[in-house]
């Protein structure tokens, strides 16, 4: 097939595949049928074989949507937001109190150091 679209420069369409195969159009899509139901067949025969009474069709997901199980995943979802928010308010909490103990020393050595600053001793 990559031969075949080098060729053309582009990828082939049903048209040219059809012409290259020296069939009609309506013929490739009646083979395309064909194969993809004989695939669909062999599949549920495997199926059938292994005893399991499951069919190929029995194992496509429908997508329907599962209210419960999307219950389940919003719940865990919010869960882990809850825990997160306990998180940041525990380390909030931290960096207060070290927030407030800088603040403090700031409070205390600060006029030590304008003493020094400006020539003095430090102040007791």
């Amino acid at each position: 097939q990559l031969s075949f679209e080098n060729e053309l420069k582009r990828s082939p369409e049903d048209a040219d595949v059809a012409a290259e195969l020296d069939m009609t159009e309506s013929k490739l899509a009646g083979a395309r049928s064909q194969i993809s139901f004989s695939g669909l067949v062999a599949l549920d025969d495997l199926l059938a074989a292994s005893g399991s009474g499951t069919t190929v069709a029995d194992t496509i997901s429908d997508g329907a949507h599962d209210p419960v199980q999307a219950f389940e995943v919003d719940e865990m979802k919010q869960d882990g937001k809850v825990k997160q928010v306990i998180a940041l308010l525990d380390l909030l909490t931290k960096l207060d109190g070290v927030v407030s103990k800088a603040w403090k020393y700031v409070q205390l050595a600060g006029p030590a150091i304008r003493a020094l600053l400006h020539g003095g001793g430090p102040t007791q």
